[in-house]
């Protein structure tokens, strides 16, 4: 018996079992996400949200129901629901889905590129319409021989009870000769 527990503690002092190892740093996502207290903000951040391929801060772009009694409302382009049917009954659910599988394409290291230009507003207090064209760049070629997907959008923002700037309504208007963001939507869901 006392063999064994001679054997026992030799195998547990010599092993370092109990000792404790330096901590390791934790593993941080670059994020540069801002409150969105000004509709630039609320831009900003999602186009920050595809080039850092943040799932967290896309989906802080939409209405949220627990500040803002504004459900969420998708209209896609002009003949994607004939090729998705899915896009019919979009909803943030469909979006969290969606963004999830389009980050984790092959290119990890290889920003998704969102260009907003030709910006067109109107401000009506605590919401605004915005309208842009735009132009998003993923890592991976699609079908068609393309990853650059264009068109225009209309978004309808509020402002919620934190004072924060969300997407409520989004139109995706289809520039003829283009892929539209509705079929990258409709192809990734």
């Amino acid at each position: 018996m006392k063999k064994i527990v001679f054997i026992i503690l030799t195998l547990v002092t010599s092993c370092d079992l109990l000792n404790t190892r330096d901590p390791e740093d934790p593993v941080i996502e670059r994020s540069s996400y801002i409150v969105p207290v000004s509709p630039e903000i609320l831009f900003q951040n999602l186009i920050s949200s595809f080039e850092e391929k943040i799932l967290e801060n896309y989906i802080s772009c939409f209405v949220d129901l627990n500040y803002i009694e504004k459900q969420y409302r998708f209209v896609p382009a002009a003949g994607s629901i004939s090729q998705f049917a899915e896009l019919a009954n979009w909803s943030l659910e469909a979006e969290r889905s969606y963004f999830n599988n389009l980050r984790t394409i092959p290119g990890e290291n290889i920003p998704m590129l969102l260009s907003l230009y030709n910006e067109r507003s109107e401000p009506i207090g605590d919401s605004a319409v915005y309208q842009f064209d735009y132009s998003l760049q993923i890592p991976v070629v699609d079908e068609s021989g393309s990853n650059e997907y264009q068109g225009s959008v209309l978004f309808r923002i509020y402002r919620d009870s934190r004072q924060q700037w969300a997407i409520g309504e989004w139109e995706d208007i289809k520039i003829e000769g283009h892929i539209s963001w509705s079929e990258l939507k409709g192809r990734y869901y």
